[in-house]
């Protein structure tokens, strides 16, 4: 089966009269990416946000006259006019294309990521997580990912309760498990992220020991390790919220925190837990401390 691709370059403030556009002319989905290199993180509860510069790739059934969307853009989008193309977009075995893109890793000694579809080594010095992440964030691959990972790997967690607060895929909270933690609970904003946590922890056979909720149920409790790697503005809001989490003597965890907010988001601990960068990495920086 083959597609009618249209792309075009457009504005932020444009891309939801672009959708219209689209939905009236028939496109099957719309997909817009970065069209400047320009970086937009985890959002905040309730946002959606857009780069300022996009790229549109809209697909439409094969038999769609292309000079039918090139003039409707002419009209509607006059400033994208310019750059606008169609073309047949001819099928493709997409999962293998993006199983070549994917590769086991290692973090630390011992900890491995393995995608789902990769047969795991059996191998009594490593520590194998085997992930799908779905749609939810978090595989490994992101430089504050990699270094909770390796932070896992390089602390001994054995029989510790752990929080990940904003778990995404749960791929922290499961690594934290099959390195020896006790039992582990798992908290994000986003349902989907819910159930890809409950689906990589039945993956992993740890789902007995692995809480997920998606409302403030699990906050009651106190944890030996808090994990949390979510934007540095939701950190500094929620210090008195996660410092509560951790027991006397636990550790608190922070990342997704660059280079020039590590300073802001520890003094905004410092009243409970001192705080330090541990690892940095690519800009990014680990902050830990022990309450």
């Amino acid at each position: 089966m083959a597609w009618l691709q249209l792309t075009l370059e457009l504005k932020k403030d444009r891309a939801e009269a672009l959708e219209s556009l689209m939905e009236e002319l028939s496109a099957l989905s719309i997909t817009f990416t970065d069209a400047a290199d320009e970086s937009v993180l985890e959002p905040k509860p309730g946002e959606m946000p857009l780069w300022q510069n996009i790229s549109a790739a809209i697909l439409f059934a094969e038999d769609t006259p292309p000079e039918t969307l090139i003039d409707a853009v002419a009209k509607y989008f006059p400033e994208s006019s310019a750059g606008a193309a169609a073309e047949i977009l001819e099928d493709r075995e997409w999962l293998h294309e993006w199983k070549r893109d994917v590769s086991p890793k290692q973090y630390g000694n011992r900890l491995w990521v393995y995608p789902w579809f990769s047969e795991a080594v059996t191998d009594p010095n490593q520590v194998i997580v085997e992930l799908e992440p779905g749609l939810a964030f978090g595989t490994g691959e992101h430089p504050t990912t990699a270094m909770c990972l390796e932070w896992l790997d390089a602390h001994d967690i054995a029989n510790k309760s752990i929080m990940d607060y904003g778990c995404g895929s749960g791929l922290l909270a499961i690594a934290a498990l099959k390195l020896g933690g006790r039992q582990a609970a798992c908290i994000d904003i986003d349902p989907q992220a819910i159930i890809a946590a409950r689906s990589n922890a039945e993956r992993n056979r740890v789902s007995e020991r692995m809480l997920t909720c998606n409302t403030e149920t699990l906050l009651r409790n106190s944890y030996d390790l808090v994990i949390a790697n979510i934007l540095s503005g939701i950190l500094i809001d929620l210090s008195s919220a996660l410092t509560k989490l951790v027991t006397h003597e636990g550790l608190l965890v922070l990342t997704g925190i660059l280079e020039e907010q590590a300073e802001t988001v520890i003094s905004a601990y410092a009243p409970q837990i001192p705080l330090s960068i541990i690892l940095e990495r690519d800009g990014w920086v680990l902050l830990a401390g022990e309450k």
